[in-house]
């Protein structure tokens, strides 16, 4: 007889979840290390349904901890904006040199968080991304940008070989 391997969850995550009934409709809670308390609706008014599903979102949620995934929604541009204030942190504390602020911070904001917006970080795929790069092709020539004048480019400049 083949046995089951005994479920067991990560660290970072409480050791079980409480189920509530709340006006006629039973709730979740659990707690994981770095992104708090989390509570769902289970959208049931059976507590045997409810103890199934509480189960079953309590372990989908043991599954992405321990692959590294966050369990709240966040959006493109904010997860944007708080890499782009730690660059500023980190120049401010000469971690880094001051071209990260004036080089990478409006590439950022006008084309990363102009093409993503607020769209959910675990939403963006690998076609989405490969989207992001043929807009960006077209952005100065034929999209959002095509009637404003081309930002001056690098030149080197170049020696004849012959």
């Amino acid at each position: 007889m083949r046995q089951t391997p005994q479920f067991s969850p990560p660290e970072s995550l409480s050791q079980g979840y409480t189920i509530k009934d709340r006006k006629g409709v039973w709730y979740v809670s659990f707690s994981v290390r770095g992104e708090g308390q989390q509570r769902y609706s289970l959208g049931t008014k059976d507590r045997v349904e409810a103890e199934r599903l509480a189960y079953q979102r309590w372990v989908h949620a043991c599954m992405l901890v321990q692959n590294g995934q966050s369990l709240t929604h966040r959006g493109f541009s904010d997860v944007a904006e708080e890499f782009i204030a730690t660059i500023e942190k980190d120049v401010e504390h000469d971690r880094k040199d001051g071209y990260h602020i004036t080089r990478y911070v409006p590439v950022i904001r006008r084309y990363l968080i102009g093409y993503f917006g607020s769209r959910q970080i675990k939403a963006i795929s690998a076609s989405d991304i490969e989207g992001y790069w043929d807009w960006r092709r077209d952005y100065w020539l034929s999209g959002v940008r095509r009637s404003e004048k081309l930002p001056p480019t690098r030149t080197e400049e170049v020696t004849p070989l012959f």
